[in-house]
């Protein structure tokens, strides 16, 4: 606990002294200003690498010490019961894909296809380390004993653990530890299916816990299974059309990469021009900072309420919320924001320069029927290039299965009927990401690392940086193979506009395919 406390001090001040030197750097005359920047670069530099090494912390060095800790700190449910449910997509993506016919069962493994017995198990270990942190949870508890049951274990340890801890009497609770006991007292079924649905959400173990408490013959049982079936059938109607596109596209990327290895570059075409080490990390910096910083203080700011509410009203409380998708919608405007600034204040500013005409559109002039052969083509390239990296991720380890939490938030919010929120995910994802990160790598990094290293290190560098930035071991590999796409799209086209519309239509891609194929 000493060594959090300490981490988190260290965080904050450092934070504050880097907000402070910019401050000062605006402030002083140009010939003082160099030095400052300087000084404003290494402190940012530090604050980074702290907030990294928080990461490194071993939980053992304060988990004594946390769970010792106030009743408050130990009851607060950062929305896990959201996250329980969406980690449940896994399981029935598993148990949906057991019924595709053979030919797209083969084309599944591409998208980390899990057996239904590999699905529950990760999701068992999920869960166990949610209700081991909360073991008093009666929905965190609730959904560990359905899937413990699904996959055919012993629940009795769970419900004595619960008791044992004081859990509070609840509805749900008793039903199911009378029904996996294998106790033969009859059940009031219609009472049964009413307690479900109070207490437990729509989805998989929603399902599942009405399964394992109505017999086959029941008219509630046989309605259930019947819109599963329709739902069924419905999926694979769209994984058929999804598949077939794909295909389409991959067929055009061949031809597409083809004709870019036929068609030599214009000899008069645009130099691209380096504005310097200085400035492109002095603005990768300020994104990176701000990220860390804006989720650092997200977090502070949500423990702070909490506990303090908590010891207000001498109580456990509850934080209800979507706190993953409030964190990734607050460091995606910090991004944007940090990004303009810095462009502004580093690049344009100094070289009296606007940041829209002299910056993001000094570029040579494409038409738009070129723009659109181009997007569309490099489009089909990248459809193509990442089905192969898939194909060769599957042959590793640790190629299966992998959880992406931008994906799962993605689902959560197409099925979440909620306009608003799946139009704040369209903005951030498809026009304020490939914006920001293209004035970065693209139009900052990229040039520097050319002009400096020549162009094949630059696009292996940049595409590095890029994959990085995301923080997305999963998705690593992907992603650096876009990152190599962009900037040779970049490289023919000297265009900023024409690689972020190219971003942009991807991760446009990417949000449709993931909606489109969400588990019914």
């Amino acid at each position: 606990m000493v060594v959090l406390i300490t981490w988190t001090i260290a965080v904050f001040l450092l934070g504050l002294t880097t907000l402070v030197t910019a401050v000062v750097c605006l402030c002083v005359k140009e010939k003082t200003q160099a030095r400052a920047i300087d000084v404003l670069l290494i402190v940012a530099t530090l604050s980074i690498g702290l907030m990294i090494c928080g990461n490194l912390i071993p939980k053992e060095w304060y988990a004594k010490e946390a769970k010792s800790a106030t009743n408050a700190t130990d009851a607060v449910q950062l929305d896990f019961h959201r996250q329980a449910d969406m980690n449940s997509v896994g399981l029935r993506k598993a148990d949906l894909s057991t019924r595709l016919p053979d030919v797209l069962k083969a084309v599944n493994v591409l998208d980390g296809y899990q057996t239904p017995d590999a699905a529950r198990k990760n999701a068992q270990t999920f869960l166990k380390d949610l209700v081991d942190k909360h073991p008093k949870d009666t929905g965190l508890v609730t959904r560990l004993a359905v899937l413990t049951h699904v996959s055919h274990e012993g629940t009795d340890e769970i419900f004595q653990n619960y008791h044992k801890r004081k859990g509070e009497d609840n509805e749900l609770i008793a039903l199911l530890e009378k029904v996996y006991s294998n106790s033969q007292t009859p059940i009031d079924e219609g009472k049964a299916a009413t307690v479900i649905d109070e207490n437990l959400p729509e989805g998989w173990f929603h399902d599942e816990a009405l399964k394992s408490v109505l017999a086959e013959s029941s008219p509630i049982r046989k309605l259930l299974d019947e819109s599963r079936e329709k739902a069924l059938n419905s999926w694979i109607q769209r994984y058929s059309i999804f598949q077939i596109l794909r295909v389409l596209f991959s067929v055009i990327g061949i031809f597409a990469i083809v004709k870019f290895f036929q068609n030599k570059p214009e000899s008069a075409t645009q130099e691209i021009p380096s504005y310097g080490f200085r400035k492109a990390y002095g603005c990768l910096l300020a994104v990176f900072y701000a990220q860390g910083f804006v989720s650092f203080m997200i977090g502070i700011g949500i423990g702070l309420y909490a506990g303090i509410t908590a010891s207000l009203q001498n109580k456990p409380i509850e934080v209800n919320g979507n706190f993953a998708s409030l964190i990734s919608t607050c460091t995606a405007a910090a991004t944007a924001i940090s990004c303009l600034a810095s462009v502004y204040f580093f690049v344009c500013r100094p070289g009296k320069m606007s940041l829209w005409n002299d910056f993001w559109l000094k570029s040579q002039r494409i038409q738009t029927g070129k723009l659109l052969i181009v997007v569309s083509l490099s489009f089909c390239a990248m459809i193509l290039t990442n089905l192969a990296i898939r194909c060769i991720f599957l042959l590793l380890p640790a190629g299966r299965g992998t959880i992406n939490d931008t994906h799962l938030q993605m689902i959560d919010a197409a099925m979440s009927g909620n306009i608003l929120w799946v139009l704040a995910w369209s903005i951030l994802f498809c026009g304020i990401a490939p914006l920001s990160e293209e004035m970065l790598f693209r139009g900052l990094l990229y040039p520097w690392l050319r002009h400096r290293w020549g162009i094949i290190c630059a696009v292996v560098i940049s595409a590095l940086v890029f994959a990085a930035f995301h923080m997305n071991l999963a998705t690593f590999p992907q992603l650096f193979v876009m990152g190599v796409i962009f900037a040779v799209v970049y490289e023919r086209t000297r265009s900023l506009p024409t690689v972020t519309l190219l971003h942009a239509t991807w991760n446009l891609w990417v949000m449709l395919a993931v909606a489109y194929l969400a588990p019914c």
